[in-house]
Order: C-alpha cells, then sequence, then structure tokens
C-alpha cells in the first residue's frame, strides 16, 4: 500500500457507519512488522482511527506471523474459515497477486454482511512486483468494480502516486515522477454488498 492509497481509504472510512461492536476484515494484510514499521501510515490512516472507533480488526494473510489473525491462501478461502461475515472488508494492492481476480472477488463478497461494504485496491499503472507472483493484473476503477458480483459501486477514484520515493533514482522510471500524466496509478472503489442474507 502506498501513501495515497491509505489516506483514500482513510477518507473512506471515515464516511462508512462503522461504530463500536463493527468488525472489519483486512485480506492480504502482510504482518504487524510490516504494517507498524515498513509502512507506518497503514497503521496510522487505516487502522488506529477504526480502533479509536471501537472497531475490531481481523487481519488475514497467507503468511503465518505476529499481526495476522488467520492464515490462508486467499485462492482458496473459503468464507466459513473466517468464522462470521464482517460489516466491511479491506483488500489493498491484492488482486494482482493472485491468479484468479473474479474468483477471488466473488468469495470477498462472500465475506461481507448484506449492506456491509468492500473497499478495494489495485495498481492501475505500477511496475511489476512479484509477491510471489504479479499477474499483470492491472484495471481501471470501474474494470474493478465490474468482478464484484451483487454489489453496488458507490465510490471509484484513481489516484495518483506523488511519492517520490516511489520512483527509481534514475533512468526512464525516474521520468514518471517528472511528469506527473505518466505517474504510477492505483485503482480505488468502494462497493456496498447488495446480494441476499
Amino acid at each position: 500500500m502506498v501513501q495515497e492509497e491509505a489516506l483514500w481509504i482513510e477518507q473512506v472510512l471515515s464516511t462508512l457507519k462503522l461504530s463500536s461492536g463493527a468488525c472489519v476484515v483486512d485480506v492480504g494484510s502482510s504482518t504487524e512488522e510490516f504494517r507498524l514499521r515498513t509502512q507506518p501510515y497503514i497503521e496510522e490512516r487505516v487502522f488506529r482511527p477504526l480502533q479509536q472507533r471501537g472497531v475490531t480488526i481481523v487481519h488475514v494473510d497467507q503468511k503465518a506471523a505476529p499481526g495476522v489473525d488467520i492464515v490462508v491462501d486467499i485462492e482458496r478461502l473459503v468464507p466459513e474459515t473466517l468464522g462470521r461475515k464482517f460489516d466491511a472488508l479491506l483488500c489493498a494492492s491484492l488482486l494482482e497477486h493472485v491468479q484468479h481476480p473474479a474468483l477471488v472477488a466473488r468469495t470477498l463478497v462472500a465475506c461481507v454482511k448484506p449492506g456491509g461494504w468492500l473497499i478495494v485496491t489495485v495498481p492501475q499503472r505500477y511496475r511489476r512486483h512479484p509477491d510471489p507472483i504479479d499477474t499483470g493484473f492491472r484495471p481501471g476503477a470501474r474494470q474493478l468494480a465490474a468482478l464484484f458480483p451483487h454489489t453496488e459501486l458507490s465510490r471509484a477514484q484513481t489516484v495518483r502516486i506523488d511519492e517520490r520515493g516511489r520512483y527509481a533514482a534514475r533512468g526512464r522510471e525516474q521520468l514518471r515522477y517528472y511528469i506527473p500524466a505518466l505517474r504510477w496509478r492505483i485503482s480505488c472503489v468502494l462497493l456496498q454488498n447488495k446480494g441476499l442474507a
């Protein structure tokens, strides 16, 4: 997750009526070390504001490490594995790392209560970054939203990455930083689950 993406997610979460007792699942969360030290803005912008509202957060990842509550390969996830349906789901920059994004999208919708929210981001224009794979999946925001059945698109935005440190120090990639129209971009969507209970 990049800082601009975290800021967008923070703004969206602030508009949702998630109060004490609500539960949010973070799919593809990575580890506590990653969220607190490598990219501390994730904790500051996304999770701390939720925790201050009394929202419970469940972190799901394929890595068994501190800060991961449920260990599962997202492509093999069965919603019942999570033990409940959630008020909201966060899936940030994960779908470019799976072989079947449409199948994963359907599974993610099934993890959210009817009327609940899905916040999903994926690179639209960004370098390949294997973790452990990168399929090159780079949809626009509306194309991304179309993957999620039984949902209604509430908000779609393409976020430009303006943080200079995200670009290589020299070469063609550095040109992207100096020419804003070429900068890396993230597709971001807020969806509401309109499925039946």
